[in-house]
């Protein structure tokens, strides 16, 4: 989805189409791009079971987690969405903002052997992660791993973008902990290497 000067485009059209079979489960890997990064809502008009179970790239702690229509996608995201649509001969609206960026064209029901079923809910099962994506909400972080990050339009920390000039070194294979603030001009992201939030200001 992408937007810019205020229109919304989905994969470079106006608004694009997807046909869905009802009464079957769907990945949905929806990424959102905007020169500006605005945060806006993801939304789905009723008649489908939504659950976001992936961010960027990396599966959330508990699949399928919590049902839901309404996501807050920064303008530089990635969200997988398991989705099931019931009602056989309808639409299913995807909006970004307030501008329609997909339709769901529901069909008939999907056409299954006579000795499988289509589950109505999703198993819950708890993704494997590599150590790099562990847990480390209650590691102990020292002192001079600890670093305050101030995010403006163009700068961090007020350094500007340079290849020659590190906003500061950290250690390998160690917990660093960051305290962000200001990301209203400019959400903050990392590229490289993930990041958990441990608490949210």
């Amino acid at each position: 989805i992408l937007r810019v000067n205020g229109n919304v485009f989905g994969n470079g059209k106006h608004y694009e189409v997807f046909n869905l079979e009802a009464t079957k489960w769907y990945r949905l890997r929806l990424s959102t791009v905007d020169p500006l990064a605005v945060p806006l809502e993801l939304r789905f008009t009723p008649g489908c079971k939504i659950h976001k179970v992936a961010s960027d790239g990396i599966w959330h702690s508990r699949i399928p987690g919590d049902e839901g229509f309404r996501f807050e996608m920064t303008g530089a995201s990635r969200g997988d969405f398991a989705i099931r649509c019931e009602s056989p001969n309808s639409f299913v609206n995807i909006l970004y903002g307030d501008e329609v960026a997909a339709i769901l064209d529901i069909g008939q029901e999907a056409l299954i052997p006579d000795n499988a079923e289509l589950e109505a809910d999703l198993e819950v099962w708890i993704p494997v992660r590599p150590p790099s994506l562990q847990d480390i909400s209650s590691a102990v972080v020292t002192s001079e791993n600890q670093f305050i990050v101030n995010v403006q339009r163009d700068s961090i920390n007020d350094k500007h973008w340079n290849v020659d000039t590190a906003l500061t070194t950290i250690g390998f294979d160690e917990v660093h902990e960051w305290s962000i603030s200001d990301t209203t001009e400019h959400p903050f992201h990392m590229h490289l290497y993930h990041m958990q939030i441990v608490t949210s200001g």
